[in-house]
């Protein structure tokens, strides 16, 4: 019996290494996951890796940590409002975090620096978050893939979005200069996607990108899916990309705010992004 759970304890560990180091073609090549270093055991992080990230906030106190399960808590301020139910701008809360990235647009310059923890990548990539999204009105949360070059911003990709009044509303979606925008929305109760006890309101977000094809899913749920063509694709896929994550809180589509009273969950939670790239692709270097 002693040798058998010996086995099996193995096997399990075996497993979880295997997903560290990747199935299959895709390694991971940039992971988060919001816990401290081996060196610093005992030391709960408490702040944002500024070696990974680039921080733009006007609310300091809205990022936290939650230390025990290893998460990264995206907080909004509660609203001030003033007697014409205007809130004031010291209390919007503004939250966008961008990994760390290059400014060379070329990849010979890329490949002379020392690109070691580099926030940016070319497809094919396969892109993984574990998130809990924010209940409330006017709770606005967006993962993106962003194009390096800022000339080509348009060409932006959004792994998810969701407005807090409806969480279980997620929208996946593609904006370039030459097509029109194609998105897609999908409904997670409908689809049989309901937190429970188990997942504890967190949904696994897959967005893999690989020969033209782009596709959206969550819980292995693939709910959206595009093929670029023609000249689209070569632009696109010519292309680094780096993720931004967004907390927007507090204006309605008229201008005005809701009070905080009204909000139920608004702690927009994330336990994981993981970026894999294709082995023996060209923008895969082992």
């Amino acid at each position: 019996m002693k040798m058998k759970n010996t086995l099996l304890i193995l096997l399990i560990s075996l497993i979880e290494m295997e997903c560290r180091q990747g199935f299959g073609r895709w390694k991971p090549v940039w992971i988060e996951e919001f816990s401290q270093d081996d060196v610093l055991v005992g030391f709960p992080q408490t702040e944002i890796d500024s070696n990974k990230w680039n921080v733009d906030s006007d609310c300091k106190e809205c990022l936290a940590f939650d230390s025990v399960h290893s998460r990264l808590l995206l907080l909004a301020r509660p609203l001030l409002e003033r007697e014409e139910g205007m809130v004031t701008l010291e209390n919007h809360t503004r939250i966008k975090l961008s990994t760390k990235h290059s400014k060379v647009l070329n990849e010979k310059e890329l490949e002379e620096l020392d690109s070691e923890g580099e926030g940016s990548w070319m497809p094919p990539l396969r892109l993984e978050m574990r998130a809990r999204m924010p209940k409330g009105k006017f709770l606005w949360t967006s993962v993106r893939l962003v194009p390096v070059d800022p000339s080509n911003e348009q060409d932006s990709i959004q792994i998810l979005g969701s407005n807090g009044e409806n969480s279980v509303l997620i929208e996946g979606s593609i904006h370039t200069e030459t097509m029109e925008t194609k998105r897609e929305i999908i409904d997670m109760d409908k689809e049989g996607l309901k937190p429970n006890e188990y997942t504890l309101g967190f949904h696994n977000f897959v967005f893999l990108w690989k020969d033209g094809d782009l596709s959206w899913s969550v819980d292995e749920f693939e709910w959206h899916r595009i093929t670029l063509e023609g000249e689209e694709r070569k632009r696109m896929e010519s292309q680094r990309y780096f993720i931004e994550i967004s907390y927007i809180v507090g204006a309605s589509e008229s201008g005005f705010y809701k009070e905080s009273k009204e909000w139920v969950d608004p702690v927009f939670a994330i336990d994981f992004v993981r970026m894999y790239q294709e082995r023996g692709s060209e923008s895969f270097a082992e």
